[in-house]
């Protein structure tokens, strides 16, 4: 598992990626309509995703694993996942929780190779 993204819901991505380009100068990378941006931090492989779509959520890491649905078989018995194996754009995601509650998101890019 790689951190790929710091996962922060919002209600309002467009609002709240303003504030972090003006305040900040963090650059954009990518958006999904005008509900999920992706901003560059500067000095990190790490990016910032704010997401409108999952507004009460818990913020987050957003972990790149190599495939998701293998990571899955693989765990469903002795992790607890409260979303499972689910298309997205560039692949598959699905979500799990740690021992204490807090989310833990996980991706592949199966749909980019």
């Amino acid at each position: 598992m790689k951190l790929r993204f710091l996962f922060y819901p919002v209600p309002n991505a467009v609002e709240a990626a303003r504030f972090d380009r003006d305040h900040f100068g963090w650059e954009e990378v990518w958006r999904e309509r005008d509900l999920t941006i992706c901003l560059r931090i500067p000095g990190s492989e790490i990016g910032l995703l704010l997401d409108q779509d999952d507004a009460n959520s818990k913020s987050g890491g957003f972990f790149e694993v190599p495939s998701v649905d293998e990571f899955y078989s693989e765990h469903q018995e002795s992790i607890s996942f409260v979303q499972a194996p689910a298309d997205i754009p560039p692949g598959r995601y699905a979500v799990f929780v740690d021992p204490a509650g807090n989310p833990v998101r996980i991706f592949d890019n199966s749909k980019d190779n």
